[in-house]
């Protein structure tokens, strides 16, 4: 099932025995029609990928998960506690004494989810209004400055964005850390 030439690929990075477990797990599963190869190329590091895991510790794959779950976790905790777990763990923390607030919000503004998704967030502009920002900043323009009516909108647009993506962030890094943290301590 599986061309040998793949196979002998891969024995030229993983044992023999790794390499012969991973392909009678895969064949079997292509036997039985739970996995369709699409091309040999694609069958070829699928096949590595697995060789790969299959030569880990388990420390070592534990590791991978955990830096995996770090990068995707709002993503992983939807998808374990449903599509409506941003909003009504939200809805939790606003209903949390006001001390307690604070406090997952401090915690939030210095977590990697915040800053993950701070540094990520879409900020494009038209190209116009980009060479009238650039302008402005060349001649060390600021809001408060004496600007013109086309600073001043692009200048506002900006700043309307920029707190946008500040208040999603926390927003979402705020969730995580309530999820992650606080819940279990809160005895909710």
């Amino acid at each position: 099932m599986i061309p040998q030439s793949i196979k002998n690929n891969l024995l030229l990075s993983y044992k023999a025995e790794v390499v012969e477990e991973v392909c009678s797990k895969i064949e079997q599963k292509m036997a039985s029609g739970k996995f369709e190869a699409g091309s040999d190329g694609g069958l070829r590091v699928y096949l590595g990928k697995m060789c790969e895991s299959a030569t880990k510790k388990p420390v070592e794959r534990s590791e991978d998960y955990k830096r995996y779950r770090a990068d995707n976790i709002f993503t992983e905790l939807v998808k374990e506690n449903g599509e409506r777990w941003f909003s009504e763990t939200v809805a939790k923390i606003k209903a949390l004494p006001k001390d307690v607030i604070v406090a997952i919000i401090k915690q939030a503004e210095g977590s990697y989810w915040f800053n993950k998704v701070y540094v990520e967030s879409d900020r494009t502009m038209s190209p116009e209004d980009e060479k009238l920002l650039t302008k402005m900043f060349q001649e060390g323009k600021t809001p408060a400055s004496n600007l013109t009516e086309d600073e001043k909108i692009v200048s506002d647009k900006c700043l309307k964005r920029e707190k946008e993506i500040k208040s999603k962030a926390l927003a979402e890094a705020s969730a995580v850390v309530y999820e992650i943290y606080f819940k279990n301590q809160l005895g909710v």
